[in-house]
């Protein structure tokens, strides 16, 4: 039987709409720091590396390690990620120390100044940080999940975070800490009594992908989906699902690999399962006939989604609280891990219908542009873009409902990382715009200016050539009402358009999930 979809209206209420079947949420674990370091541990694991500037008798204990300034908060052990001159640090580490850090290791010469206490020095802080993950991934109890994928990882992580902490205790990476210095911060921080953690592991060429899963031992692997980001590492993209099966070279003896099944590349993947002794089982998830997971049933909404799926021979009916068919399959990934790891399936069901977005990843706001008076609704999709999540973004542009005379506008960023086609990458957006009933596209960057040049010009906005100018220019380019995504590759900033429209953005009105422009305005009218 072929899966179904059927598109849903947005808008209605949550009594107007299908419940999920017996699926409770359990009581939410009281959200709690344990200490994670305390001097004496740090001394035993840094050993020689370590060497005291002052304060060394100064007893003090962490929970939580931290290297960037800019979150540093009470309690963090703060470790500087490069090396200081002497008058950056006479200027950071006291507002370190300021913001509540409790000692401060940095790298290279360090003069002893009063006040800054206890601090101390390394040669390399990056080691450093790596040696404390390495003992924090060692001594936790922690059942371990490790997620990659080309689209997806993020927000499956954070939605993962979600559904299993309704259980246990669970700890996740800070936003997308996947790379470099990310992951051996991550680890720094996993308590020793969580039930579980759960690591995002980020790819660029062949062979990024493998060291850490060595570093992390996931019990469970997962692989949202394969799609052509990164393709600018990587020849093709048998290439890139193989470099995402690397996710299983540190997997604990038996582990879990979780996979979609719908993938033309599944081949590649099940082989590398099939010789990789220490993977005890392959669960799917998809569509195809074959899944462990599969979609029988969909009815796609711009904020939520219902679902019929078949749960290994077991038929559910869930809702999952995020729109748009790549959520489908990511609440598909999201079961078959919770059954990898042998959790409350009813209990993670249920908490499916609470996801929200996550940081820059489909984020809506209602916005006042200042000094006017037109109120404008946006969606910050800036986080990353490739093909596959453009496409998304727009469809779930499309289905949301538009205010009376207002417009869908979409400000569309350089997708960066697509290899030697990125042009043409760019180009085959056209088709996927115009079936999006988008009145108004602004481009920004130096490759999106062919497809700027080809479209239609009904539709056709302004080229910026970067997101800087676009920002100024945007709340005169928007009228009162107007739906705007904004869209684009992280590294070309598309952040400060939103900022522009948004610029307070903790203390911003974010949206309830089944809110609109539109149903705001037919309520007061």
């Amino acid at each position: 039987m072929a899966a179904l979809y059927r598109n849903v209206r947005q808008g209605h209420t949550c009594a107007q709409r299908a419940q999920p079947i017996q699926a409770t949420l359990g009581d939410v674990p009281t959200a709690y720091k344990p200490v994670l370091w305390t001097r004496e541990l740090v001394m035993q694991v840094l050993g020689r590396d370590l060497q005291p500037v002052s304060g060394e008798d100064q007893p003090w204990q962490a929970t939580g390690v931290n290297r960037r300034p800019s979150i540093i908060e009470a309690g963090d052990l703060y470790i500087a990620s490069a090396e200081k001159g002497e008058d950056k640090l006479r200027q950071q580490v006291p507002q370190m120390f300021r913001q509540g850090a409790v000692a401060a290791i940095v790298a290279g010469p360090t003069p002893a100044v009063q006040g800054w206490s206890p601090l101390y020095r390394v040669a390399d802080s990056k080691a450093a940080m790596s040696k404390l993950g390495a003992y924090a991934r060692a001594r936790t109890k922690a059942t371990v999940v490790g997620v990659t994928g080309s689209v997806g990882k993020t927000g499956v992580k954070d939605a993962l975070l979600h559904v299993l902490s309704q259980s246990r205790p669970t700890f996740a990476n800070y936003r997308n800490a996947n790379c470099g210095w990310g992951l051996p911060e991550t680890l720094s921080n996993l308590p020793a009594d969580v039930g579980y953690a759960i690591f995002e592991m980020g790819m660029l060429g062949p062979g990024s992908v493998g060291p850490k899963s060595e570093r992390v031992e996931p019990h469970v692997a997962l692989i949202t989906a394969l799609a052509p980001a990164h393709m600018g590492y990587h020849g093709s993209m048998d290439s890139i699902a193989e470099t995402k099966a690397e996710i299983v070279a540190g997997m604990k003896s038996g582990g879990t690999f979780v996979v979609p099944r719908d993938t033309q590349w599944f081949s590649i993947l099940e082989n590398k399962a099939k010789s990789s002794p220490q993977v005890g089982r392959v669960l799917t998830f998809g569509e195809h006939e074959s899944a462990d997971v599969r979609m029988l049933e969909a009815e796609i909404g711009a904020t939520f989604s219902i679902v019929t799926a078949d749960l290994l021979g077991r038929r559910v009916k869930f809702e999952i609280g995020l729109g748009g068919r790549h959520w489908v399959s990511n609440g598909l990934a999201i079961v078959a891990t919770v059954l990898a790891l042998d959790a409350d399936v009813d209990v993670a069901l249920g908490a499916l219908r609470g996801l929200t977005p996550s940081f820059r990843r489909g984020e809506r706001f209602r916005a006042l542009i200042a000094n006017t008076k037109k109120v404008v609704e946006i969606i910050d999709d800036t986080w990353n873009a490739n093909p596959i999540s453009v496409a998304a973004a727009l469809e779930q542009l499309r289905m949301l409902r538009l205010a009376p005379r207002a417009r869908r506008v979409v400000y569309l960023g350089d997708m960066l990382e697509l290899g030697p086609e990125e042009r043409q990458m760019h180009e085959s957006l056209l088709d996927t715009i115009e079936q999006a009933a988008v009145d108004v596209v602004h481009t920004v960057g130096t490759l999106t200016r062919t497809l700027h040049e080809k479209l239609p010009s009904k539709i056709q906005g302004t080229h910026y050539p970067n997101a800087g100018a676009a920002a100024k220019a945007v709340p005169d380019a928007l009228s009162d009402g107007d739906l705007v995504l904004v869209k684009g590759s992280n590294g070309i900033d598309m952040w400060r358009i939103v900022h522009a429209l948004v610029p307070q953005r903790r203390f911003a009105r974010s949206v309830p999930p089944h809110w609109s422009l539109a149903d705001e305005r037919s309520v007061r009218h």
